[in-house]
């Protein structure tokens, strides 16, 4: 991505527009002052939308400048802005769906809330005869240039809808800190002395929500009052070496801090982290990125695969004194219980049955493993 943006940013062409064939896609392309922008429409895919001749469109194209501040204001390269997941929305956002020529929008007084090509986000343009501005913040500075399916007026900012500029963050650690579900993880992370390890560059986090945390009940204070033993172990296991948005994550292991692995895995569209579903990704940071997990991840030494693998679902979970079993209990060899020290609490060498009695078992949370002929699977119980 670097050599791309290096490429255009030092080979831009100088503005020239054909009179017969250009499109609002063509005068951005063509400008020596629009290759941020260019890279942008190209990586979001809206290339061709924008070189429709059959559109109608009123294009506001910030500057290399304008993406360069907001680069700057973000605390990251400019070429991270490609990675942003909402990119082609915040281009979409830059595009009115008909034509406004400058002398329709310019006279003073002018104060008009227009639509976008994102539908619930409608731009507001303001006038003081002189100067027009979107959303009190941007000002054209350049404007009619005239295509064939609509009209550029260049602006000297990325324009947000209001309440949707970006949170500017620092580091996945400012992520985590800024995030109001992500509270009791901070408290994890600050009394681990974690903090500069969430600074390193170049890194994945699992955020787990403080719902996730709250569903191991009383093993957080448990793992609070030992911060740098199990809880430390268990931060530095949501955390790999390397920043992968999801559109890189494949089946299969991936490596963390402590040094093993978790496994990726996909089911009906969904992104697993081990047995926990991503349910926010790309939160993008300049020293990596932020994905959203609903379940806090807990190491098993003798975990291979998960229980879904099996074929085997276990209900209720939270349970209180029984724990059903469903699926292929055929092939079921042995299946051990154990605590969240790795502690083995039940050992069962022989299924009858579906049922499992965890009666004895103190409240909190437990791994089951079920051995098959072949392959293990894991999950977490909780005991209420």
């Amino acid at each position: 991505m670097k050599k791309i943006l290096f490429t255009f940013l030092s080979l831009g062409l100088p503005f020239a527009v054909s009179s017969q064939s250009s499109t609002v896609a063509d005068i951005i392309i063509e400008s020596e002052n629009h290759t941020l922008l260019e890279a942008a429409v190209v990586e979001a895919g809206l290339v061709g939308a924008l070189s429709d001749l059959t559109g109608t469109f009123t294009v506001f194209a910030p500057t290399d400048n304008a993406f360069i501040a907001l680069a700057t204001l973000m605390n990251i390269e400019v070429e991270d802005l490609l990675e942003l997941p909402n990119l082609a929305d915040i281009l979409l956002y830059h595009v009115l769906p008909e034509v406004y020529l400058e002398e329709v929008l310019l006279p003073y007084s002018i104060n008009s809330m227009l639509g976008t090509l994102v539908p619930s986000e409608p731009m507001y343009l303001q006038s003081d005869g002189t100067t027009i501005t979107a959303n009190g913040a941007s000002a054209v500075i350049e404007s009619d240039l005239i295509a064939n399916n609509g009209v550029v007026h260049v602006v000297d900012r990325v324009i947000f809808a209001p309440g949707t500029a970006p949170v500017y963050v620092s580091s996945v650690l400012d992520v985590i800190v800024k995030s109001d579900n992500h509270n009791i993880l901070e408290a994890a992370v600050i009394a681990a002395e974690l903090d500069d390890d969430l600074l390193s560059h170049g890194i994945t986090v699992f955020a787990p929500t403080d719902e996730a945390f709250d569903a191991l009940g009383s093993v957080v204070t448990d793992l609070l009052s030992d911060p740098t033993g199990a809880l430390t172990d268990i931060l530095l296991y949501h955390v790999a070496g390397e920043k992968v948005l999801s559109n890189n994550l494949t089946a299969g292991l991936v490596e963390t801090l402590n040094g093993t692995n978790l496994n990726v895995s996909f089911d009906g569209g969904n992104l697993f982290i081990n047995d926990a579903q991503v349910v926010i990704a790309d939160i993008v940071a300049p020293n990596g990125v932020v994905h959203v997990i609903d379940a806090v991840l807990l190491q098993t030494p003798t975990s291979t695969s998960d229980s879904r693998d099996l074929g085997i679902k276990i209900y209720p979970n939270p349970a209180t004194d029984f724990i059903q079993l469903d699926g292929n209990l055929d092939q079921v060899e042995s299946i051990q219980i154990a605590n969240t020290q790795g502690q083995i609490v039940k050992q069962i060498n022989r299924l009858n049955g579906n049922t499992i009695n965890i009666g004895a078992l103190q409240t909190g949370m437990y791994i089951i493993s079920i051995q098959q002929k072949d392959k293990i699977g894991t999950l977490r119980i909780f005991k209420d």
